[in-house]
């Protein structure tokens, strides 16, 4: 038994050295005395799948392998093919028929891993052999969410194409247009861009606290609701008890964004909520992002503070009544010019 025992062990070493040398020819040379084991053959595998090495994962599935293997943590080698970015593993796999819908522990899918980490290449393989975009089973997150995060605009345009799932939510209640807003990389298209999650936040407040003003004035031009209030802590450990919503133009006073306070309030945001605040607390808040600014936060704020002209009201009241719609569509409708640049906010050009 103990003679049995070194040989196993010894033989597994050898398997593993060959793997470590990505020396294909070796392994084929140990597996052809039939000697290795199950478990030996799927550790290497599993070994080669995630470090990229094809020859060696091609020599192990034809001698036995099983591509649908699943390790301790319920891993297969399309999800770590998938998730190292190694499109001609993912290709080999494929071949072999795998099946492209297995979860790891996360309850994530290879099409979460390619879509996170960026891999279009492999995105594309995915959809094509029929990988659904479903959401993890513990924070609710799509491949689209995951790509969101990361700003990979490539890999976003085609799961927007291929998918219909730009408006699922994730267990906070936020969808993919969020995570794209706080990343500064924001594609519209189809995304509820009043959707409001649990706490009552829209992407425009994201955008705003996070500091993001191409990003709300790509929210204004896709006419965006802009006075909805939310507590503005995320963390309840960081929540003072019965903490005040503020609006996003609130928001942008606190966190002295003055670009974007700018933007808000010549898109039309209710103004009197700067009443919530004295006057020397906002030219002082706003000061500190001012220093490039032709225009002084106080002589800004006397003015902007005077009541609304009656431009402004009627532009609001007709944005409002048109609802949701992108700028390009909006010079689509049958309205005269004058009329158009007087709903298209120019503004906002210097923001753009």
């Amino acid at each position: 038994g103990c003679f049995h025992h070194e040989v196993f062990v010894s033989y597994r070493e050898e398997v593993s050295s060959a793997v470590d040398q990505n020396d294909a020819s070796a392994l084929e040379s140990l597996l052809g005395t039939g000697g290795c084991s199950e478990s030996c053959i799927h550790e290497a595998l599993m070994k080669c799948t995630s470090r990229g090495l094809t020859e060696c994962v091609r020599t192990l599935l034809r001698h036995g392998a099983e591509c649908n293997h699943i390790d301790a943590f319920t891993n297969t080698p399309l999800i770590l093919a998938a998730e190292g970015g190694h499109v001609d593993i993912v290709d080999l796999l494929l071949e072999n028929n795998c099946e492209v819908n297995s979860v790891d522990i996360e309850t994530r899918t290879a099409l979460h891993w390619a879509s996170l980490n960026g891999h279009l290449a492999i995105v594309e393989r995915l959809l094509a052999h029929g990988a659904a975009s479903s959401k993890d089973k513990i924070y609710g997150f799509t491949p689209l969410m995951l790509a969101a995060r990361q700003g990979h605009a490539s890999v976003i345009k085609l799961l927007l194409a291929q998918t219909n799932d730009v408006n699922d939510m994730d267990i906070h209640g936020e969808t993919a247009l969020f995570d794209a807003t706080r990343n500064n990389n924001v594609d519209c298209n189809g995304a509820d861009i009043n959707h409001r999650e649990n706490e009552n936040r829209t992407p425009l407040l994201v955008a705003v606290m996070w500091n993001r003003p191409t990003v709300v004035v790509l929210l204004i031009d896709a006419n965006c609701e802009l006075d909805v209030p939310a507590v503005l802590s995320y963390f309840m450990r960081y929540r003072m008890p019965n903490e005040t919503s503020r609006t996003p133009l609130e928001a942008a006073v606190l966190k002295g964004y003055y670009d974007i306070c700018q933007i808000l309030v010549a898109a039309g945001s209710d103004v009197n909520v700067l009443l919530n605040f004295s006057r020397n607390d906002i030219v002082l808040s706003l000061a500190t992002s001012t220093l490039e600014s032709t225009v002084d936060p106080a002589e800004w704020l006397d003015t902007v503070t005077k009541a609304r002209s009656l431009k402004q009201i009627s532009r609001v009241a007709i944005r409002k009544h048109l609802g949701p719609i992108h700028k390009k569509d909006l010079r689509t409708l049958r309205l005269p010019d004058a009329l158009h640049q007087y709903l298209l906010l120019p503004e906002l050009a210097q923001f753009r």
